[in-house]
């Protein structure tokens, strides 16, 4: 058949159309594409080869393929439909089943995710058969088992299920379930879990492909008032604000903490009130009131 784009006529056989194999086409996320030409000059920005361009946040996608070498082109010069050839040679093709499919779990999940793939969800330790409900993150940090019981347990369907709704909880395990991937969403969903603990201290736990069964964040443990609370001695660097000056109440532990990590302690004042720590070289001076 011919077709007529513009001033040049291209002949197009319809069995001989450019069907390259669905597995190789390359996915590229473009989140301001809602029109076909821009879909295409999102895909001609990347350059030649076999392009998947979705948008997740409107549910859109389409799939170009561009030839190699192809020189830059008006992309206002035309919107063909699939299979169909543009002036510059790019073609239009289907975007195969197991694409949409995807597109659509993970367009799921950013809606009832806060807009993204990677969701922040709270729970309280001792709620839903999580352990250390009557721990801190002081103590987590330097218990290897009850950090993995509670990493394991954030981690558990039945859990997620509770901590982040049911509806969200079945757009999760849609996508994390599905057997091919096109886009590449599963291995971007990730689930960050903040475990507050009893004093109010609190830290992360990752839920991902990476880490099926939960993964402690490194780095992540704060007081109530979200300061550090270090995991090693190196990380023993800095100043503290106490409760008396910055209202941090899950403070009371922080200097005991850091002589288990190795530091050396001393205090300055009188009185069971904390004002501050401050500490360099693995040496601290804690500031107590009345």
């Amino acid at each position: 058949m011919i077709k007529s784009i513009g001033f040049i006529s291209i002949a197009v056989a319809a069995t001989a159309i450019f069907t390259p194999n669905q597995a190789s086409a390359e996915a590229i996320p473009c989140g301001y594409c809602e029109r076909s030409f821009e879909f295409k000059q999102a895909a001609q920005n990347f350059g030649g080869g076999d392009h998947l361009v979705y948008n997740l946040h409107s549910n859109k996608i389409e799939r170009w393929i561009i030839p190699q070498g192809n020189p830059p082109t008006n992309p206002f010069n035309d919107q063909p439909g699939a299979g169909i050839l543009a002036a510059d040679g790019a073609t239009k093709g289907s975007v195969p089943q197991g694409a949409r499919n995807e597109l659509q779990s993970g367009h799921e999940v950013v809606v009832l995710g806060n807009g993204t793939l990677s969701p922040r969800f709270q729970v309280n330790a001792g709620d839903f058969g999580i352990p250390g409900g009557d721990k801190t993150a002081y103590d987590v940090i330097r218990n290897d088992n009850l950090k993995t019981q509670i990493s394991d347990a954030v981690a558990d369907f039945e859990t997620i299920d509770a901590i982040t709704g049911h509806d969200f909880a079945t757009a999760y395990m849609d996508l994390k379930g599905l057997a091919t991937t096109y886009l590449g969403l599963r291995q971007q969903l990730k689930l960050l879990i903040k475990v507050k603990m009893s004093d109010g201290s609190y830290f992360y736990v990752e839920v991902s492909e990476a880490h099926p069964f939960g993964e402690f964040i490194d780095g992540s443990a704060r007081t109530e008032g979200g300061q550090l609370i270090p995991e090693t001695i190196d990380q023993v660097q800095g100043t503290w604000e106490g409760g008396a000056t910055s209202g941090d109440m899950s403070m009371g532990g922080m200097a005991g903490h850091m002589a288990a990590l190795g530091a050396e302690i001393s205090y300055s004042g009188s009185g069971s009130t904390l004002v501050g720590i401050s500490c360099g070289a693995g040496v601290c001076v804690v500031t107590m009131i009345e």
